[in-house]
């Protein structure tokens, strides 16, 4: 009886023991003309999938996304942030701010396209590179 439960045990083990994903960790800094990037987002995109992306939104210059082990290579990178600002084509009465103080006010795209819309950023991750500091500039 001992010997048939430590092999359904041993089973067991060997079964579950391998469900566990295994992951890597993309990390680093980001910063925008010398300062940290606040309110951004990054996405890793794999080139030879473009259907799945991994991310990470409000990172304040510093990122860290788990990904499986199973996607290595190269990766699209696409960095975004939002600032908000007076919009140009609306005014707002002194009344209207005291009872909304955002009340004309717009979110802008502040990073250049070149590192998110139309993003020519691309790192080569292996499970011995997965550290990727972004120095953009406008």
């Amino acid at each position: 009886m001992y010997k048939f439960l430590s092999i359904i045990l041993l089973l067991l083990f060997l079964t579950f023991s391998g469900c566990e994903q295994k992951t890597l960790t993309l990390s680093g800094n980001v910063s925008f003309d010398g300062n940290p990037l606040n309110d951004g987002g990054i996405v890793f995109v794999p080139t030879d999938n473009l259907q799945t992306e991994y991310k990470e939104k409000n990172f304040n210059g510093k990122y860290s996304i788990s990904i499986p082990t199973t996607i290595t290579g190269k990766m699209l990178v696409c960095i975004y942030a939002l600032r908000q600002e007076k919009s140009k084509n609306y005014s707002v009465s002194e009344e209207e701010l005291k009872l909304n103080p955002s009340a004309g006010m717009m979110s802008v795209m502040y990073i250049p396209k070149q590192y998110n819309t139309e993003s020519t950023l691309t790192v080569e991750v292996s499970p011995t590179t997965t550290v990727f500091d972004f120095k953009l500039e406008k």
